[in-house]
């Protein structure tokens, strides 16, 4: 059950945070898009922190890389130099994943809960 607190959403964000969050999206599928299985934003942004550029993403990957993650991680420093739009990555493999959802790891199980997708293959 997705929790009712503001929920993130695009329509939600800046105008900088979408054009960060679109950026960057655009880039990870350009150039590792056949290795990458979904992006999704998700989290919560509490009263206290709605000031904040810090974004959280979810990304799938098909398997476990961690050049990839280290590209990827490249991308997000890019967005945060472009633009002051921190993103925090969670990267996992989807079996790895979807692994840890039937266990039902609760932090799996939130990130599962409150996501928004971006885009997936």
């Amino acid at each position: 059950m997705t929790s009712p607190l503001n929920r993130v959403s695009l329509s939600q964000l800046s105008s900088v945070e979408r054009e960060a969050v679109e950026a960057f999206s655009a880039s990870l599928v350009d150039r590792f898009g056949g290795k990458v299985t979904s992006i999704s934003l998700h989290g919560t942004r509490s009263q206290l922190f709605q000031q904040s550029r810090e974004l959280n993403l979810l990304i799938l990957l098909r398997k476990e890389d961690a050049d990839l993650e280290a590209g990827i991680e490249e991308l997000a420093l890019d967005q945060l130099v472009d633009t002051g739009v921190y993103l925090t990555l969670r990267c996992f493999d989807r079996a790895q994943f979807e692994t840890f959802k039937e266990m039902e790891l609760p932090m799996i199980l939130s990130l599962e809960a409150d996501k928004l997708q971006l885009w997936a293959a």
